[in-house]
């Protein structure tokens, strides 16, 4: 265990700081290969998080770390050290950031490019109220290319405000970054004849005995001016924004010797650091991708068929059946299962960086030009462009196909990450079909179903592996369809993931003698009204969920038999609007009793 705290870290000297860094990475990886959680872009700033904790004054300075993932070793300076192996378990801590674990955690995070923003907004707080304090906002190139990034700085160099922008390019957000900005911040990295002149000049001089030296930290000073001559002015210079670099991010001097600069600045500053992402693990360096997230003892495990591989490999096979086919995803090829579908139909594949907004309407273009887009995103980041569902897509009647990856609970990942709220804005949208398939060879069938349909479609998978639920009859279009059937008076109806603990439930029923039917409702827009209607009168219809109760199918099923004068009771297992923390699923579920014992104890009581 690591024992520090941010009086001692300022008191460092470089080689002391340095050999905190090598103790922070190897705690890195011991407690994330343990527990899980966001290993490679932690690895890649833990010089740039000892250096912004040396200069800054933490939680007097405000430092506002886009998304939030890479802020383990912020938690272990600012005093969360002894509480660091709990990090992504029940009540330990949180993997992001989070404003109520602790006051330097100033901003709850999850999603990215929102650090700019929130961090223009503390700024001219401070200046309205006259008050005298740094705000840093810490965010990755891949999160630059966000549209909300762009209106930010945008906004801050035209009304120009006391602010620091830090920006760490590791050319990777989770997969490898695209866009026409990554290229340019590539391009004030590498670009030739200033690194090679720089080189050059730093040699020679050093090599000129007595006023070598001298005359190197006199150009040092000057250097802003020669990268002028020889590169031209930046894109954020020419939007307002003053710009410092590129610095190497690993080195601890260069670091805080240019973030005490940033404090004498009068405007806005843009320090531009270039790190690696994993850096001291050599399979993170390696693979950074496979290393961004990892679960608990990741590297003992074999891969497993799950939802995001089955979707890819089935997409590719429609693919090659139908070149009208294309596939979008908002920087995540490979957590979304299209990697293999991009190496084969290059021209057919879209990654268009962390920009859902962007990936919809785009999807909505190519619709509206003939082709089939497919558009996989995460269910979290999913309601980031909601008005590009609603406007773009649904009003149109597009056929554009969602494959909404990761709904439902998202366990450890927490709080920002929970898939819970898609049906409450996805069943009002018009036009617009959903689909919840209980295992793979459901899914091929739904995106069959959607191929086939001239309107917008919403397919939604829970993370992890095929759910082993089979049913003798086939699939029908819309239809539900039983799992079991029994004479009770009690029928589960559930969809997902859930079908899983509803099984289990019944098992436990089992046991006391107690039989109930289960109904898959695999299509929750529109709801199988011709099967609701032949539930008997004086039973009770039971429906459990892994989405919040607003606008999820208790409400859609209870406001039928209510429309229908049924006289069937309808009950709901759901979750309620709080904050749902960062715990196993198993656990989220006996927190909020949607599980299997759970599910069992309610039928017990209704039937007494």
């Amino acid at each position: 265990m690591i024992d520090i705290d941010l009086k001692s870290l300022k008191q460092m000297n470089s080689d002391e700081l340095n050999r905190l860094s090598e103790d922070i990475r190897r705690e890195l990886i011991a407690v994330t290969l343990k527990n899980g959680g966001h290993l490679a872009s932690n690895l890649g700033v833990v010089e740039l998080t000892l250096a912004l904790h040396y200069v800054f004054d933490s939680p007097t300075d405000k430092i506002v770390f886009d998304v939030g993932h890479q802020t383990y070793i912020h938690k272990i300076l600012s005093g969360r050290a002894k509480e660091f192996n709990s990090i992504r378990t029940q009540n330990g801590l949180s993997g992001f950031s989070n404003h109520d674990e602790s006051v330097h955690d100033l901003f709850t995070t999850g999603h990215s490019s929102a650090s700019i923003s929130a961090a223009l907004g503390l700024a001219r707080a401070r200046d309205i109220k006259g008050e005298k304090y740094n705000v840093v906002a810490v965010i990755g190139d891949g999160a630059l290319g966000g549209g909300m990034a762009l209106e930010a700085i945008n906004d801050l160099g035209y009304k120009k405000c006391r602010m620091i922008i830090v920006l760490n390019q590791n050319d990777m957000s989770i997969a490898q970054n695209v866009g026409a900005l990554s290229e340019h911040l590539t391009m004030l990295r590498t670009t030739r004849p200033y690194a090679d002149f720089k080189k050059g000049l730093t040699r020679i001089l050093n090599a000129i005995p007595l006023i070598g030296k001298p005359l190197y930290k006199l150009l040092e000073r000057i250097k802003n001016s020669i990268r002028y001559m020889i590169m031209g002015e930046t894109l954020f210079e020419r939007l307002g924004i003053k710009y410092l670099g590129p610095i190497n991010g690993h080195d601890i001097p260069a670091l805080i010797k240019i973030l005490e600069r940033t404090k004498q600045e009068e405007g806005p500053v843009l320090v531009h650091i270039a790190t690696k992402k994993g850096k001291g693990y050599a399979p993170a360096e390696n693979n950074p991708e496979k290393y961004h997230g990892v679960s608990p003892d990741s590297q003992h495990k074999e891969d497993s068929e799950s939802f995001s591989l089955a979707m890819g490999e089935e997409l590719v096979r429609l693919a090659r059946q139908n070149n009208k086919i294309c596939a979008i995803t908002a920087g995540m090829p490979l957590g979304t299962g299209l990697q293999h579908f991009a190496e084969l139909f290059p021209s057919r594949f879209y990654d268009v960086g962390i920009a859902e907004q962007h990936a919809l309407t785009l999807g909505a273009g190519l619709a509206a030009g003939g082709m089939r887009p497919f558009v996989a995103i995460y269910s979290t980041f999913l309601q980031r462009g909601l008005d590009q569902i609603f406007h773009d897509i649904c009003l149109q009647g597009l056929p554009v196909v969602i494959l909404e990856d990761r709904s439902g609970l998202a366990g450890e990942d927490g709080q920002a990450h929970q898939g819970i709220y898609d049906l409450g804005f996805l069943r009002g949208m018009p036009k617009l079909s959903i689909m919840a398939p209980r295992n793979i060879q459901a899914l091929k069938y739904m995106m069959e179903l959607a191929l086939k349909r001239d309107a917008p479609s919403v397919i939604r998978y829970p993370k992890g592996c095929d759910l082993k639920i089979d049913v003798s009859e086939p699939m029908l279009p819309y239809k539900w369809q039983y799992i079991q059937k029994s004479e009770s008076t009690v029928t589960l109806i559930a969809f997902g993931s859930m079908l899983s603990q509803a099984v289990k439930a019944s098992e436990i029923l089992k046991e006391q003698k107690i039989l109930i039917s289960i109904i898959d409702a695999c299509f929750i827009k529109p709801i199988d009204t011709h099967c609701l209607s032949e539930i008997k009168e004086r039973s009770t219809l039971l429906i459990i969920e892994d989405n919040v109760c607003a606008g999820g199918l208790f409400e859609a099923v209870s406001g039928y038999m209510e429309e229908e004068g049924r006289n069937v009771k309808v009950a709901g297992m759901n979750l309620s609007d709080a904050v749902i923390p960062h715990a196993s699923i198993s656990q989220q579920r006996e927190m909020f009793k949607i599980s299997a014992q759970d599910i069992a104890a309610k039928i017990i009581s209704i039937l007494h």
